[in-house]
């Protein structure tokens, strides 16, 4: 999922037919129920965060 940028994955059994869909919300929550101390928050937080002011146009936004 985070190598293709997938936020949800369709799941099918064998004949195709739907049987649900898992998403980025779905692990998230999984994993926050099995692992809740392993990991610390600065090891995948993003550190150089970029800034825009709300009134700022979009082509101002794009060229970031």
């Amino acid at each position: 999922m985070l190598e293709k940028e997938i936020s949800s994955i369709v799941v099918v059994d064998n004949e195709g037919e739907l049987k649900g869909i898992i998403t980025k919300s779905d692990m998230v929550e999984a994993y926050a129920r099995h692992y809740p101390s392993k990991l610390k928050v600065d090891q995948y937080m993003t550190k150089k965060v970029i800034t825009i002011a709300p009134d700022e146009n979009l082509h101002m936004f794009l060229s970031l």
